[in-house]
């Protein structure tokens, strides 16, 4: 069984290991580091990844915990993962900028020089480290790192390379839609996934203008 979540990957474990028929409960960053690993050469790479990145690992800290905890232990393992793509090079970590570590702060604080201060310092630390790409393990932090992306520095969530290397990359609408700041637009352009969800138009553009709309 493969989890996204962290909290639910701890209460399913729990479960499994209470249950007369354990199943193994694995967080789906092991899962995809496990079969990287497994399949060695023979993985299905379709294309090379000529890049130099910079790795966004959630918090180091294990503060509340003495252990990091199996979710965090299995984010450990995309860098070794990620340099198994053709063409992929891992050149360091980057924990955060320094005027903010913008994953705990929110960009949506943040006024328009706030964001061009970021965006130089976020600039800066991938030239010093001759990287061309930042990489965040966790959803949660590629959201609000990716605001900061610019012509020279790409920003992408680990799923994204794999994709990428394996043929079947998709767009990054999200970060496409909060650079344009226009939620009516981007209601109309992302009608097909709001209206999958059985949405009306309305509760598409409160949501929008939610998200997307920043001054």
């Amino acid at each position: 069984m493969t989890q996204w979540c962290g909290a639910a990957l701890a209460q399913f474990s729990k479960r499994a290991e209470a249950g007369a028929r354990s199943a193994e409960v694995v967080h789906i960053t092991g899962y995809l580091a496990r079969r990287v690993e497994e399949l060695g050469d023979a993985a299905p790479w379709q294309r090379r990844v000529d890049a130099k990145v910079l790795v966004h690992l959630k918090s180091q800290d294990p503060m509340p915990f003495t252990d990091r905890g199996p979710a965090m232990r299995q984010s450990d393992m995309v860098p070794a993962m990620l340099e198994r793509i053709p063409g992929l090079q891992v050149v360091g970590e980057l924990r955060s900028l320094p005027s903010s570590l913008p994953c705990e702060e929110g960009m949506d604080k943040r006024d328009d020089a706030g964001i061009a201060l970021l965006r130089k310092e976020l600039a800066a630390a991938t030239s010093a480290a001759g990287a061309d790409r930042v990489i965040c393990v966790h959803h949660q932090c590629f959201r609000e790192w990716g605001k900061l992306a610019s012509h020279g520095v790409q920003v992408q969530h680990y799923m994204s390379v794999l994709a990428e290397a394996l043929g079947v990359a998709q767009p990054d609408r999200y970060h496409r839609y909060w650079d344009e700041r226009d939620p009516d637009a981007a209601v109309k352009q992302a009608r097909d996934e709001w209206s999958s969800w059985g949405l009306s138009e309305d509760e598409a553009r409160t949501i929008a203008r939610r998200i997307f709309g920043r001054k």
